[in-house]
């Protein structure tokens, strides 16, 4: 039924300017159609989202390198060369990880343990608008794979109320839902904050409150999106920490700064256009002790050398 919707919507054109290699768009004359005439045609559009969200997220499994090879810093989440190379290095780097090899033999399990370095100084939390579980993939695979040191769970929490200590383990924030979930916010011309996500947008903007750096990666501030904005600004009203502010978008046509220039007027504002896997690319693990240990603690080292080595506006 969805594909067949998707098709009707070329007779559109004959009428009206519409992109309709565009997603958000396809969406949002469906979803008008779901509102106004058909309830089950929005849910056929979301399990269409879900399912196109699962197709193309590239899944994390174990690399056989990572089990026998004596390089195998390196390989931890694959061949260097792998999206997840890059990705899985990040987010350790936001759970503040240590894998440390203690034995021997071709078992991960046996081999290898991991646990959080909670003596680091920095404290990460992730705010998105993305329904992927990307990030959550990385936790999962090493739990999966390594051992556990004390049997402690190392994966990203997602808090139910706005309030305690929101810092004190590595928090990550679903704007719009995702894709385990069966409420998800589709990109559409009704996006908001619905009753189901609201303690998520709660939390974010406590976070956002509290927050002394935010870095934006990735994320175009289309105009659609006003609610992001006024979600930014109801929370730098009340924050008394905020140090800087770094956008990173891939921006070939300079839209993309003008727009964040146009809204962001905070003196230690910095704008770099670049791909997101570029600015992943460098995220590297310190290694201690022999090739022993990978500490994963670099990330706001890393940060500032790559802002700092290219022209950063």
């Amino acid at each position: 039924a969805i594909f067949r919707e998707i098709q009707a919507l070329s007779v559109i054109k004959n009428y009206y300017q519409s992109d309709l290699f565009n997603i958000e768009e396809i969406l949002s004359v469906l979803d008008m159609r779901s509102q106004l005439e058909d309830s089950e045609l929005k849910k056929e559009f979301i399990k269409y989202l879900k399912d196109v969200i699962e197709y193309y997220t590239p899944a994390l499994t174990p690399h056989n390198g990572f089990r026998l090879a004596s390089n195998w810093c390196g390989l931890v989440f694959g061949h260097p060369s792998h999206v997840y190379s890059s990705v899985g290095s990040f987010a350790a780097n936001l759970l503040n990880l240590t894998i440390e090899e203690f034995g021997t033999g071709p078992d991960p399990k046996a081999r290898f343990r991991v646990s959080r370095f909670k003596e680091s100084r920095a404290r990460y939390a992730v705010v998105t608008v993305n329904y992927d579980r990307v990030l959550e993939q990385v936790p999962e695979y090493l739990s999966s794979n390594i051992t556990l040191l004390h049997g402690t769970p190392i994966g990203f929490v997602a808090p139910t109320k706005p309030y305690g200590n929101l810092w004190a383990d590595p928090v990550i924030v679903k704007l719009h839902g995702d894709v385990k979930h069966t409420t998800i916010v589709p990109p559409t011309w009704s996006k908001g904050v619905t009753p189901d996500i609201i303690n998520a947008w709660q939390i974010a903007h406590a976070l956002l409150r509290e927050a002394t750096q935010i870095r934006i990666i990735g994320y175009s501030l289309p105009a659609s999106d006003a609610y992001v904005q006024y979600l930014l600004k109801s929370s730098v009203s009340a924050s008394q920490h905020l140090k800087a502010l770094d956008v990173l978008c891939l921006d070939p046509d300079k839209s993309v700064e003008r727009r964040y220039r146009d809204f962001i007027t905070f003196k230690y504002f910095r704008f770099k256009s670049v791909k997101g896997e570029d600015y992943l690319r460098p995220v590297v693990p310190g290694i201690l002790d022999k090739g022993k240990t990978l500490v994963y603690s670099k990330l706001n080292e890393v940060h500032e050398e790559f802002m700092a080595g290219e022209r950063a506006t």
